[in-house]
């Protein structure tokens, strides 16, 4: 699903030097490295807790770790609202806090 998410995102954001695309990019480097062969409506909290946690361990401020985890939920919820994922898979990690 994050192929798929990614050429949504190029559609919306653009391809441009300071667009968003680039930075979904980044936030989803962890999810890829830890959870490419997961499916989407097998990842939960723990699973976030943990892509949390590697981008902390990386040295981030948590500013930057906020918005890159905001950039994941966002995919879920666009995922979800294609209907490809069950709502509450989005609406649990919402709810996680910063």
């Amino acid at each position: 699903v994050m192929v798929d998410y990614l050429k949504f995102a190029k559609g919306y954001y653009g391809t441009g030097k300071t667009s968003e695309l680039h930075r979904i990019k980044y936030a989803l480097r962890p999810l890829k490295e830890l959870y490419a062969s997961l499916p989407a409506v097998e990842f939960g909290p723990s699973n976030f807790k943990v892509v949390r946690q590697k981008l902390i361990d990386a040295g981030q401020c948590r500013n930057t770790v906020n918005h890159q985890m905001k950039r994941i939920v966002r995919m879920f919820k666009w995922i979800a609202a294609e209907g490809r994922l069950p709502a509450s898979v989005y609406e649990t990690l919402r709810l996680i806090p910063g």
